[in-house]
């Protein structure tokens, strides 16, 4: 599996969560314990998918539409 693939599958897990600011912790929760990968590589291939529109960007992060998350 891809990095790419196992981060959108990782974010998939999730309503949302955080990988901005003070909720980073989230992001290196899910980067390091379910991606088993770095933090830095998790942000660039979560910040592809914000650029393409599959992940929502707000306060926090999420798949969206949601469907593709379920």
């Amino acid at each position: 599996m891809t990095e790419a693939r196992k981060v959108i599958s990782a974010c998939s897990l999730f309503y949302t969560f955080g990988i901005f600011g003070r909720y980073a912790p989230s992001e290196r929760f899910v980067a390091e314990k379910i991606c088993g990968i770095s933090k830095d590589d998790f942000y660039e291939h979560a910040v592809r998918f914000i650029d393409h529109g599959i992940l929502d960007r707000n306060r926090f992060v999420r798949v969206c539409p949601i469907p593709l998350a379920s």
